[in-house]
């Protein structure tokens, strides 16, 4: 990863023998929320390609965050699926 006056970079690179399986994202804060976007491509020994991307927009209240992901997925097999999810929580 890489991060610089607030912006984040970050890669990776999973290689298990005939599957491969890279990540990018980035991300920064603007107004007060943190704003992401990501990438995954899963390549595996059958040939069929799985990838995703997501944009993520997260806060904070106080003693508590939230977070919205859209996440858009196509599964390698002509499938392709968007969703979005809320995850609200507390960090002590």
């Amino acid at each position: 990863g890489y991060s610089v006056g607030g912006f984040n970079l970050g890669w990776n690179h999973f290689d298990m023998g005939a599957d491969t399986y890279p990540q990018m994202s980035a991300s920064t804060s603007i107004g007060g929320l943190g704003v992401g976007i990501s990438m995954a491509d899963f390549e595996d020994a059958s040939s069929q390609d799985h990838d995703g991307m997501g944009i993520h927009v997260s806060g904070d209240l106080g003693g508590a965050f939230w977070v919205v992901d859209y996440i858009n997925e196509d599964d390698g097999a002509g499938t392709e699926t968007d969703n979005w999810y809320l995850t609200v929580g507390t960090g002590f």
